[in-house]
């Protein structure tokens, strides 16, 4: 971890003042989060500004925006602020997006569909002034995305799921992608695990928000432990079809590790019907302690490993070591790791 004075031109921002990832951030980097003031108006316009006592002419800004309720907010407000950063004379801007909204509409699948994520992307680059901004998220939906973006780092749970399987479960385990698109991550998976249990489940979208399955392909889960690996936990629909699956197709338990836990709709109702079910997620989107342990879902906290990018990056520091498992010893991880 570096010390201040090697952070002192790096300032970090926060949407909210009860953001609990932001504080880890700042925390393990030894900063404080800027003074800000938000205020709202009746017709939902929007002021943002850092206190007077703060500046950020000449500095480095790392802008953390966590999930909130609606995707019109969280746009609205991360131009606002970047407008706001770009005449405080800002030296560069860098966009720390936990989850990154619109990630699951990369592509068009349709004749005369937008691509959500580019337009979002160019908009926020496009209030910035293009050229010095930047991007941090975790898990991003789809990696081809991160051509998007000149600068673009996406932070991977993999290694934290590994370590923390290992510790838990041993390697005598079916690792299982939900659908056919996951099965790229869970081979990365399998691999640092070195195990040969690698699964997926064939299915059909008859329409958005709605799969059908078709079937299990790959390893046997017959009296294993199945590892279902998604990066994120929406309505709750695909999990509860993988169980089912799995559950079906004679697996001893599942264990579900999802890197968003959007919990829309009844999502929690519905996992919470799964008998032989656990949950491990991360911290990228706050869910209230009460969710949380209805579900019996531990957390791991990738907020620490988002904060040791954003040191590296400031500091031009390599994160290759990032995206092994030595990113448990280094962000001080362990203890959420073992049982």
């Amino acid at each position: 971890m570096g010390s201040k004075e090697d952070l002192e031109n790096l300032v970090l921002i926060s949407s909210t003042k009860d953001n609990n990832f932001a504080l880890n951030v700042a925390n393990y980097l030894k900063k404080s989060l800027c003074e800000t003031k938000k205020i709202g108006f009746k017709d939902s316009d929007l002021k943002t500004k850092i206190a007077d006592k703060e500046t950020v002419r000449g500095r480095d800004v790392y802008l953390i925006m966590t999930f909130t309720p609606t995707l019109a907010e969280r746009l609205q407000e991360l131009i606002v602020w970047t407008d706001a950063l770009v005449s405080g004379a800002a030296k560069s801007l860098t966009f720390v997006l936990p989850y990154f909204f619109g990630s699951r509409q990369d592509r068009k699948t349709e004749r005369g569909e937008p691509v959500n994520i580019r337009a979002y992307i160019n908009a926020l680059r496009g209030a910035a002034g293009g050229d010095r901004t930047a991007f941090i998220t975790v898990d991003i939906h789809s990696e081809q995305s991160l051509a998007l973006a000149r600068e673009f780092d996406n932070v991977k749970p993999l290694p934290l799921y590994a370590s923390d399987i290992r510790s838990n479960y041993g390697t005598d385990v079916v690792i299982v992608s939900p659908d056919a698109g996951g099965v790229r991550k869970c081979e990365s998976l399998r691999e640092m695990l070195q195990t040969e249990g690698l699964a997926w489940i064939a299915k059909t979208r008859p329409e958005v928000g709605k799969s059908e399955v078709l079937g299990l392909s790959g390893h046997n889960v017959e009296g294993k432990t199945a590892v279902i690996v998604d990066d994120i936990i929406d309505g709750g629909g695909t999990i509860v079809n993988a169980y089912e699956t799995l559950m079906k197709n004679g697996a001893k338990n599942v264990v579900v590790y999802a890197t968003h836990l959007l919990l829309t709709e009844n999502a929690t109702e519905k996992l919470k019907s799964l008998e032989y079910a656990k949950f491990i997620g991360t911290d990228t989107v706050l869910q209230p302690d009460s969710v949380l342990s209805k579900l019996g879902i531990r957390i791991l906290p990738i907020s620490y490993v988002v904060a040791e990018a954003i040191r590296r990056k400031h500091l031009a520091i390599s994160t290759l070591a990032l995206y092994t498992e030595k990113v448990v010893e280094i962000c001080g991880l362990g203890k959420y790791i073992k049982k």
